[in-house]
């Protein structure tokens, strides 16, 4: 089968290609590098020439004139000047109804020209989009990750990524892309919690994971304990890191001989995942319901992860909280009480640490995950 990924979030469509070749398919990734995160593609769409000083300069200006990113324009005539190297695939993977981020008329135009000229199209329900961001502002579930803004709107700034989606253009091609498209795929329980009663929807298939890429140390316990903080500024508010900050001020002043506290902010995917080799003890974030990437490959390194794991997932997989992964809330007093409590039994940290990499193994390898949405493509 001849596969087009089209777009790229942290990873995800990387680690699908790994499984999908796995199973015999011919695939091309094709997308922008996800900012500072630079993930490998094979058609590198990236409207790189204005990000690049003096002219990103002029780009900041226009931005703050018109509140348009000429980035988008340069990728749509990227797109255009290599259109036939998106024709003729059996299936087309989108991985968000703005999979390129570059204006929706400008997508829209982008997109129609894949579905008019490939077999199937598919969509997976991954990232911020018009049916995500609508559910959350209407969601009843006891925090989400659009609380900080709605609490304090002067944090409007690292929110407008989000908002965006709630405007008639996003709405317009979400409708055109649903319309079109083959069905719809969750990657993660967040967006299945999203997309479940909506049209042409599929199913929730859990990311897939290389783990052969992902060498596993067992963790020992140490008489001191590291703990990792990774920060995209960005999604500082949206993710929850506030509350691990403040959580870590406390735990710094109530043991500063028994941790160490090892924070980065906006590295690339490359020095991301080699920064916490170290480590013992991950924070990822606390809105979340489910793990992202950052969660799951720190999980198949053997680190004990704070991260999203609320009672629809346990239920999913049926399994027991506290077992694999620790869920982690919007209560700096819980964080501290959970990070003192395996700062003062880091045996427990080993026996969690050994259950999430088995997890991993079972739930997500990448070649057992491509199988299932090759199922659903025939």
């Amino acid at each position: 089968m001849k596969i087009l990924l089209f777009g790229e979030y942290s990873g995800f469509f990387n680690q699908l290609k790994n499984g999908l070749l796995k199973n015999n398919c011919e695939v091309t990734l094709a997308a922008r590098q996800d900012g500072f995160k630079n993930y490998d593609v094979d058609i590198n769409l990236e409207g790189s020439f204005w990000r690049k000083n003096p002219f990103n300069y002029i780009r900041q200006g226009i931005f703050k004139l018109t509140s348009y990113d000429i980035v988008g324009l340069s990728i749509y005539y990227n797109f255009w000047k290599i259109k036939s190297k998106f024709t003729h695939f059996d299936v087309v993977l989108l991985i968000n109804p703005f999979p390129l981020q570059t204006h929706p008329k400008l997508e829209r135009q982008i997109l129609k020209f894949i579905f008019k000229n490939n077999k199937k199209v598919y969509l997976a329900a991954c990232g911020d989009d018009y049916q995500y961001i609508n559910y959350l502002n209407k969601s009843q579930s006891p925090y989400t990750i659009l609380d900080a803004y709605k609490k304090n709107s002067t944090l409007k700034s690292y929110f407008l990524d989000s908002i965006k989606y709630t405007k008639k253009a996003h709405k317009n091609l979400h409708e055109f892309v649903i319309n079109n498209c083959k069905g719809v795929i969750a990657a993660d329980i967040d967006y299945d919690m999203a997309y479940k009663n909506s049209k042409k929807y599929i199913g929730y298939i859990p990311f897939p994971v290389t783990l052969e890429k992902l060498e596993f140390t067992p963790q020992k316990s140490h008489d001191k304990i590291i703990i990792f903080h990774g920060v995209n500024r960005l999604n500082y508010y949206k993710k929850g890191n506030h509350y691990f900050d403040e959580a870590l001020k406390m735990i710094k002043l109530k043991y500063p001989e028994k941790v160490i506290i090892f924070r980065t902010e906006n590295v690339s995917y490359t020095d991301y995942i080699n920064s916490y080799n170290k480590a013992h003890i991950v924070l990822d974030q606390v809105y979340s319901y489910s793990q992202g990437y950052n969660a799951l490959e720190s999980m198949a390194k053997g680190k004990l992860v704070f991260s999203g794991a609320e009672k629809e997932w346990l239920e999913y997989f049926n399994v027991e909280a506290d077992t694999l992964l620790i869920n982690a809330k919007p209560d700096i007093d819980y964080l501290v009480e959970k990070l003192d409590y395996f700062i003062q039994h880091p045996e427990k940290i080993v026996e969690i640490a050994t259950n999430a990499r088995a997890f991993v193994e079972k739930q997500h390898q990448d070649k057992a995950i491509a199988l299932k949405y090759l199922k659903c493509f025939n």
